[in-house]
């Protein structure tokens, strides 16, 4: 009964492991799509703006086309207004699209800033203490700056822990040859 049972139990779990992977084929096909479509859909709104600028380019003389044919001002001014009113909503499309982009962006900078600050506590323990921490950034800051020729700017930018380590092996390495060039003979 327990043989059967233990069975059952891996049959069951076999056919919903295939089944969440299935899910996730699927799901995983779907964001490619989505993506293409976003990738499309973002190529044809620049190209839709310059179209619509350029026929909005030559503005009618509204006063002498309703001096000369009054019905025809009232069409054309309502085809001037929808043409208008496209060039907005592309226009705040765009936008959208562009701040959509820049939240993804900083979402995926704070990420692997908080996996790098992660990492830097595995590979160096001594910064799992604030303090420590804190002086041998400035350090190491220092360094960069006055030895290495780093701007600040570009220090304050740094967001990959693997430079932030290469920058404290120099640094440590620098301490280290100081250390020895003073030692007395």
């Amino acid at each position: 009964e327990e043989l059967i049972n233990g069975y059952s139990r891996q049959q069951d779990y076999t056919r919903k492991t295939q089944e969440l992977a299935h899910q996730r084929k699927a799901f995983e096909q779907q964001q490619a799509e989505l993506a293409q479509r976003d990738a499309i859909y973002s190529q044809l709104l620049p190209k839709m703006e310059a179209q619509l600028q350029g026929e909005l380019a030559n503005e009618p003389d509204w006063d002498t086309l309703y001096n000369d044919d009054p019905v025809g001002y009232v069409r054309e001014k309502q085809l001037w207004d929808q043409k208008k009113e496209k060039l907005q909503a592309v226009t705040a499309e765009q936008q959208r699209l562009q701040q959509e982009t820049m939240q993804s962006q900083q979402e995926q900078i704070r990420q692997m800033v908080e996996y790098g600050n992660q990492k830097l506590l595995e590979i160096i323990p001594e910064w799992q203490n604030p303090e420590v921490a804190t002086q041998e950034k400035v350090a190491i800051s220092e360094y960069a700056v006055n030895v290495l020729g780093y701007t600040p700017e570009e220090i304050q930018q740094v967001y990959d822990y693997r430079a932030l380590l290469g920058l404290r092996n120099a640094w440590l390495n620098s301490k280290t040859q100081q250390a020895v060039k003073k030692k007395p003979t």
